[in-house]
């Protein structure tokens, strides 16, 4: 049982792994829309840009036409299917720091199941911004109305970059190394 307990850790691994980038990806759409809604017949995507897309006064053309090809893809969305991803998201915008707590609970989790052998410096950083994500989103509800606009600031940055690194870990997952096998060096009179 403890071998086939230690074959099946690096899938859990990489699925929890998985998990808390996507938690983290949703976290940041969630900060960039705000506390509008995307999925309502006419919701339009954030604005990444000023009227431009390069800070030009003049509209470009390629930008003109993402709002009408997401009102054509959530058209083509099943009814209940889009009830549920607006439950969603209301449930995410109202619930953020558990959220978060979900996300720090998984890269932990991760950490844990992954033992000793297979721990790597990412998942560690990883676990360290996600600790920061929550500090900062309990600050900002303890502050509530008086939150400053630094703090938002710097939430955005730890999520972005928790978001990146949590790719990071989910994608860049190496086989667990065999026992490794003891060497015993050669000494000088050898060689």
């Amino acid at each position: 049982s403890f071998s086939s307990s230690m074959m099946k850790a690096p899938i859990q691994v990489i699925l929890l792994r998985a998990l808390a980038f996507l938690t983290c990806a949703f976290l940041l759409t969630l900060a960039l829309y705000g506390p509008s809604d995307p999925f309502t017949p006419g919701a339009a995507l954030p604005p990444a840009l000023p009227p431009g897309g390069n800070g030009s006064a003049v509209p470009d053309n390629s930008t003109a036409t993402e709002p009408e090809g997401w009102r054509q893809l959530l058209g083509l969305l099943p009814e209940h299917m889009a009830d549920k991803l607006l439950e969603a998201w209301a449930f995410g915008q109202s619930h953020q720091v558990g959220i978060v707590v979900l996300g720090l609970l998984t890269c932990l989790l991760a950490m844990l199941l992954a033992g000793r052998i297979r721990l790597r410096r990412i998942d560690a950083f990883a676990t360290c911004l996600w600790a920061l994500l929550l500090g900062l989103h309990l600050a900002g509800q303890y502050l509530q109305a008086a939150a400053p606009s630094w703090l938002d600031t710097l939430k955005f940055s730890t999520t972005s970059l928790c978001c990146l690194v949590g790719f990071t870990a989910a994608v860049a997952t190496k086989k667990a190394a065999g026992p490794r096998r003891f060497r015993p060096r050669r000494s000088e009179k050898q060689q």
